[in-house]
C-alpha cells in the first residue's frame, strides 16, 4: 500500500497505483514523467508521478487503448 492506494509493480518496483475517490478513480504512474504521452492523458506537475482520472465507464472505454499503451510503457521502465 502506498498513500492509501493499491500499487502494482514490476521487478519489485512500484509501477502504478489505483486510487479510488468519490467521483473518479485515478490510475497513478510512479514514473509518469518518463512516459511518452502522445494522447495527453497524464495530469499533475510533480517531479515524477503523473495520473489519469477516469470519471465513468464510458470514459474508460474511450481511453482504453491509450491507457494500455501507457501501462505497457510503464512496465518496461524498471527492467
Amino acid at each position: 500500500m502506498g498513500y492509501g492506494a493499491r500499487q502494482y509493480g514490476y521487478n519489485g518496483w512500484g509501477m502504478a497505483a489505483l486510487s479510488a475517490h468519490n467521483k473518479w478513480i485515478s490510475l497513478v504512474f510512479m514514473r509518469g514523467t518518463d512516459l511518452e504521452d502522445n494522447d495527453r492523458l497524464l495530469e499533475d506537475t510533480g517531479k515524477k508521478v503523473r495520473h489519469v482520472k477516469l470519471r465513468s465507464l464510458e470514459q474508460f472505454e474511450e481511453k482504453r487503448s491509450a491507457l494500455s499503451r501507457l501501462i505497457k510503457a510503464a512496465s518496461k521502465l524498471n527492467k
